[in-house]
């Protein structure tokens, strides 16, 4: 990635990232985050620790893109198609 596009996307993102995870953290009992390892996936389809992920991390494009892209498709298929049948 571009250093240029890495500074920019990482500055736009971060506080959005941020507030994300805190809204996350708030829906945790404080002492199982203390014992589990939480993990968000990154960009690249890497996996990074909740308190290092970051901005330029969070943006949806590669595999975590497709894994996403996949899941709305198929979800938004399903809603479209479905019938109901008369008795």
């Amino acid at each position: 990635m571009h250093i240029s596009i890495l500074i920019v996307s990482t500055f736009n993102f971060k506080p959005i990232v941020y507030r994300y995870i805190q809204g996350f953290k708030q829906g945790f009992d404080e002492q199982l985050l203390n014992r589990v390892q939480v993990f968000f996936m990154q960009s690249d389809g890497g996996l990074a620790h909740i308190d290092q992920f970051s901005g330029s991390k969070a943006i949806l494009s590669g595999p975590a893109g497709g894994v996403v892209g996949y899941s709305i498709t198929s979800i938004e298929y399903q809603r479209d198609h479905r019938r109901v049948k008369n008795p």
